[in-house]
């Protein structure tokens, strides 16, 4: 139907993903349980649903594709017990499972100690016994003020930092080989900490963050690091 459609032709293609006009807001991730708010995130749900129950298909990656915008799927569907989590976890159980690629939309969470990444996600990702590769995008922005102890002015302040032990469950991973991390607040000290406690099978490092050490404040930095290890 749509090769049959004629040049020029211009009809309405949904929207996907929440995003936010320019000059405004990041949209903020809303408590999963509201109905409204899931129904924003139906085909995250559909998926899951199927992949959980249909494990004979042997699914080996899960890539959320953000298309380069500054959103994702809403964290609070990691905060607690829920039917989309539980579907998650189940599909990650899978012992040919291999490669996990999530983008977050996080805004609001700086100021609730981001609890979605301390239980929930924690545990989920825990499941992916024989993970290779794991891809983490935030939508969190870099502050001009790093050192801006004041709360709630953005989730690329120094006071809002996150170890990456809390989230990630590196001891269970014992064949990881490629990780990356996009909009994070990483800490330099807290990332030798976490690559020392990685597996040996570790080979490469991806990191496009919004701030490190603290002292940097570094918006679209890109770097890699391949790690040789005998």
């Amino acid at each position: 139907m749509i090769h049959a459609f004629p040049r020029g032709f211009n009809y309405l293609i949904p929207r996907g993903w929440p995003i936010h006009p320019a000059g405004t807001s990041p949209p903020e991730a809303n408590p999963w349980e509201v109905k409204a708010v899931k129904h924003r995130f139906r085909g995250f749900g559909i998926v899951t649903r199927a992949l959980a129950q249909y494990t004979e298909q042997h699914i080996s990656e899960f890539i959320i594709n953000i298309n380069f915008l500054e959103t994702g799927l809403n964290c609070r569907v990691f905060r607690e017990a829920n039917t989309e989590y539980n579907n998650f976890a189940t599909f990650l159980r899978q012992p040919n499972f291999t490669c996990l690629d999530l983008a977050l939309l996080v805004g609001g969470q700086e100021d609730r100690e981001w609890r979605c990444y301390k239980s929930g996600l924690h545990a989920a990702l825990r499941e992916a016994k024989n993970l290779q590769q794991i891809s983490l995008h935030t939508n969190v922005k870099s502050d001009p003020a790093a050192d801006n102890t004041a709360r709630g002015t953005s989730g690329g302040s120094h006071v809002q930092f996150m170890s990456l032990r809390i989230i990630f469950p590196v001891d269970a991973w014992s064949n990881l080989r490629r990780f990356r991390l996009s909009g994070f607040l990483i800490n330099k000290d807290d990332l030798v900490s976490f690559l020392s406690a990685c597996p040996d099978t570790l080979r490469s490092l991806h990191l496009r963050a919004s701030c490190i050490s603290f002292t940097m404040v570094a918006t679209g930095l890109l770097f890699s690091l391949i790690c040789a290890r005998n």
